[in-house]
Formats: C-alpha cells, structure tokens, sequence
C-alpha cells in the first residue's frame, strides 16, 4: 500500500486519520501597510483629477485653505454683514445703485451701502466679528473730546544706606 492512498478520502474506514494541516504565514510591516494606503490615496486623488478635473481644483483649494485663518472675511467677496433687527421704516441704497429699496432680512450689505431709517425706524445690524450695531433717525450722542487728568504720582521712598 502506498502513502498516498492512505490519505484518501474516497476510501472508507480510512477516516479515523486526522490529515495534517499546515499554515504558512507572511509578516506584513506597518511600513508597507503605510506604503499601500498611500498608493490608494494617490490612486483615488489622480482619477479624481482624469475623470473631474473641476472637483480636483476645487478639493486642492479647499485643502490649501485650510490651514490658513481668515483674518478678513469681505476678502472673498462673501459679506458676513447682515440686519437682524428690522422695525419701521429701513432703506438701503447698494453701492452701484441710484435708488433706495426697502431692507428685509435677507439683505446682504456690502461694503460702501448707505442705510436710511425713516422717522419711525430702526435697524440692527450684525457684523462679522459679532458685533452688533443700532441705526435709527434719532441723532446719536457725538464724543468731540476725552478729559485726560494729569496723574501725579507720590515720590517713590528713599533707601539709605546704614552705616
């Protein structure tokens, strides 16, 4: 009899062996881990930029964008400059325009807009930087000059030396 006919399985009563198994492994490093994951990165990244070129743009400039504050938020041309509070009477007057029409919520102001409130008229208005401003017909109180005191200090204490 041979070896190899002992180990099949087509034959009965030969099923009380256990048939050796054996499992061979591979070590896979984290650094080729890292490797792959980039390769699928830069694979996704560069179909991206073949197949819409236009979202690529637009993803790389949103990515550049990131890192970096936006200290003047009128320089993308997006106005952070709103009414909150609207009662009675509010005109405003665009800076490219002639006429005056009437302000509503959803009034976005730019830079240069002229605000008129009629007799009865009041405005709020938010700011980027979250401050908040009130406009009405009523004059405002005008700060001409600040009274500076002159502060005198008392004379600082002496040190003698002993002797």
């Amino acid at each position: 009899m041979d070896n190899n006919d002992s180990m099949d399985p087509q034959r009965p009563g030969q099923g009380n062996k256990v048939q050796r198994v054996e499992v061979y492994w591979h070590a896979v490093s984290y650094k080729t881990v890292a490797m792959v994951l980039l390769l699928a990165v830069a694979l996704i990244f560069v179909s991206i930029y073949f197949v819409f070129p236009n979202v690529y743009a637009y993803v790389v400039k949103k990515v550049t964008e990131a890192g970096t504050p936006d200290l003047d938020p009128m320089a993308n041309g997006q106005s952070k400059i709103k009414f909150v509070n609207l009662d009675g009477r509010v005109q405003v007057k665009k800076v490219n325009s002639v006429q005056w029409v009437d302000a509503d919520f959803h009034t976005v102001l730019d830079k240069g807009d002229l605000i008129q409130t009629g007799a009865d008229g009041i405005a709020r208005i938010a700011f980027a930087d979250s401050t908040i401003t009130s406009l009405t017909n009523r004059p405002a109180p005008r700060c001409t000059s600040i009274p500076v005191r002159s502060i005198s200090l008392p004379p600082a204490p002496r040190m003698r030396a002993r002797q």
